[in-house]
């Protein structure tokens, strides 16, 4: 059985409030970098041609309202 990593990890207490801002503020430019830092493969891009003009660009479903009004109605006539 693999041993649990120690809370908080080594050193962390160490740290200075500097140091896990800019730690936090690498992580988070990393997490929110916009599509142009990615290359989107070509499948991808193939992928969605071919679902456009399947669908013609129609948006099917519901709004957030109407689901939540169907759920409602379901939920409440179950209890």
């Amino acid at each position: 059985m693999a041993s649990k990593a120690p809370l908080p990890p080594p050193e962390f207490d160490d740290l200075l409030a500097d140091d896990e801002n800019e730690d936090e503020q690498a992580d988070w430019e990393y997490m929110t970098a916009g599509p142009d830092t990615e290359p989107v493969p070509d499948w991808h891009l193939e992928l969605l041609r071919e679902r456009e003009a399947r669908y013609g660009g129609a948006v099917v479903g519901r709004t957030w309202e109407e689901f939540e009004e169907e759920l409602d109605k379901i939920l409440l006539n179950k209890s």
